[in-house]
C-alpha cells in the first residue's frame, strides 16, 4: 500500500514510457558477496563515471550476482 492506503500500481499498471527513458548503469562487481551498498558507495560510482542523476533517469545496478548465473548456488 502507498502512504494514503491506496494499492500500489500494478506492473501491468504501469506506464510503457516509464520503461524507456536514458539509463545509467552502476557497476559494484568489485564488492564482496553479501556487501551492502551504502550511499557513499553510489555516490563514489557516480563520481568515477562522472554522472549525476536525473529525473525520471533508469538506475541499474550491476553487482557479480550474474557470474553465478545458472549455477545450483
Amino acid at each position: 500500500l502507498v502512504p494514503g492506503g491506496e494499492p500500489s500500481m500494478r506492473i501491468d499498471e504501469v506506464p510503457l514510457d516509464w520503461c524507456f527513458r536514458p539509463g545509467v548503469k552502476l557497476d559494484f562487481r568489485h564488492f564482496a558477496d553479501g556487501y551492502v551498498v551504502q550511499p557513499a558507495d553510489v555516490e563514489a560510482e557516480l563520481a568515477r563515471i562522472g554522472h549525476t542523476i536525473a529525473p525520471l533517469e533508469i538506475v541499474v545496478v550491476n553487482t557479480s550476482a550474474g557470474a553465478r548465473y545458472g549455477q545450483d548456488d
